[in-house]
């Protein structure tokens, strides 16, 4: 996913004139999270120009060697600028795969639209659209793709092909001889409605053409805007332009480095509680719709480091935390669903208990039975159990998260019916 404050490149010999160090020191100056690429236009890659390519490849490795999240963009257009009756899906899939794999990037964008141009445009159907998504989904099984397009869906195009393919919605809020805070609002609003899983990224304003232009004060109001509907980062088109605006010089850029989006995203512990019982899957996005990281489970006791806020409820009412795993990992957990919170910011109380069934109990790794579980505890050990017990299951067991005095965790039986197992 995106995060924080980034910046999308068109024309890298115009950016920084294509330097790499001197991108990266800008970059990092500015605050920024992430850059967007463009590394294909239509069924070919790009830059055209062999410098301009080796200038790509070089600040693609600077700035992931810096820590930043580089991502590609391409411009498609579904048929053939020639022949609108050709369809060049297939062969605009082909390139974007090869391009991504080439150059290692950590996500892509898919910038369709409807400019106006005559020949610089999206001219394919929702078969086309279809195509070439399905096409990058199989081959880029792991990468995040994002569809990079109109702020409102008041366009002649096939969102729905794009979109409903895609893991993160990029939508290009452009407010030219608008207001920045109502375009914004609207647009999330619009894409809430329409696709509420998918983590909503703007792109806001910070260029100039055809008499218009964003202002450092619009620029401002915009990233307050975002920071006040809570959204994971925000994105600018383009860097060449915010830094070298006719009117106002590096002012677009400089409001933009200028702005602290640090408070967002403030690190906190927190604690899964008693009621993720049967644990929180940690999930490389969002959603349930994303690869389960390592089969990796939390229960309660278990500490993680949230990075940010939670997202706002999906269409499954369920709320989602971006978290940072012992070890480093990053990745994703429910924060809730509805008005069932399993994540707290203080861990959850520990009791002393005994083991009082005559048999003594297994230590289980998941609070169900197995019989592959190792040997029991016996009769009479002490254990340090972990919050509180979970409800009765469908085999009427209540399940009891414990510490053993080796420092071994997992789960023991409580109690079955009337008959209670730990005291």
């Amino acid at each position: 996913m995106l995060y924080g404050k980034g910046v999308f490149i068109y024309q890298i010999e115009r950016c920084e004139e294509g330097d790499a160090r001197r991108i990266v020191e800008r970059a990092l100056a500015a605050g920024l999270r992430h850059v967007a690429i463009k590394i294909a236009d239509g069924d070919r890659a790009y830059p055209f120009a062999t410098a301009a390519e080796r200038q790509t490849r070089e600040a693609i490795g600077a700035l992931q060697e810096a820590g930043l999240a580089v991502w590609g963009w391409h411009f498609i257009y579904g048929r053939s600028v020639r022949d609108p009756s050709q369809s060049i899906a297939q062969a605009e899939a082909e390139v974007a795969i090869q391009r991504a794999h080439q150059l290692g990037v950590h996500g892509f964008a898919v910038d369709f639209e409807n400019t106006g141009h005559p020949r610089l445009t999206y001219r394919g159907d929702a078969e086309d659209a279809r195509i070439y998504m399905e096409a990058l989904r199989a081959a880029l099984p792991e990468m995040p793709l994002a569809s990079a397009t109109h702020r409102f869906f008041n366009q002649n195009l096939p969102f729905d092909a794009f979109l409903s393919r895609s893991d993160l919605a990029m939508p290009q809020v452009y407010w030219v001889q608008g207001d920045p805070v109502r375009n914004l609002e609207r647009s999330y609003a619009e894409y809430r409605r329409r696709f509420p899983a998918l983590p909503y990224v703007p792109i806001g304003a910070a260029y100039y053409e055809s008499g218009w232009g964003a202002t450092p004060e619009e620029i401002v109001r915009f990233l307050n805007a975002a920071r006040t509907l809570n959204l994971t980062g925000v994105s600018f088109w383009s860097w060449q332009h915010a830094r070298n605006d006719p009117r106002f010089g590096s002012e677009l850029w400089d409001v933009i480095a200028a702005f602290d989006w640090a408070p967002h995203w403030d690190e906190a512990p927190v604690w899964v509680n008693s009621l993720a019982w049967r644990g929180l899957r940690f999930r490389a996005g969002p959603g349930t719709d994303y690869a389960w990281i390592d089969n990796r489970l939390f229960y309660p006791g278990d500490r993680l480091t949230a990075i940010g806020h939670p997202t706002a409820p999906d269409a499954n009412a369920m709320r989602w935390q971006n978290v940072r795993a012992p070890g480093g990992q990053v990745g994703w957990v429910v924060y809730s669903i509805g008005d069932e919170v399993y994540l707290s910011p203080s861990p959850p109380g520990e009791r002393r208990m005994v083991v009082v069934a005559p048999d003594g109990l297994r230590l289980r790794e998941r609070p169900f039975r197995d019989s592959s579980d190792p040997p029991g505890v016996p009769f009479g050990a002490t254990v340090i159990a972990i919050g509180d017990p979970s409800p009765v299951d469908a085999a009427g067991y209540r399940w009891q998260r414990v510490r053993l005095a080796d420092g071994r965790t997992g789960f023991m039986a409580y109690s079955q019916g009337d008959e209670v197992y730990l005291a």
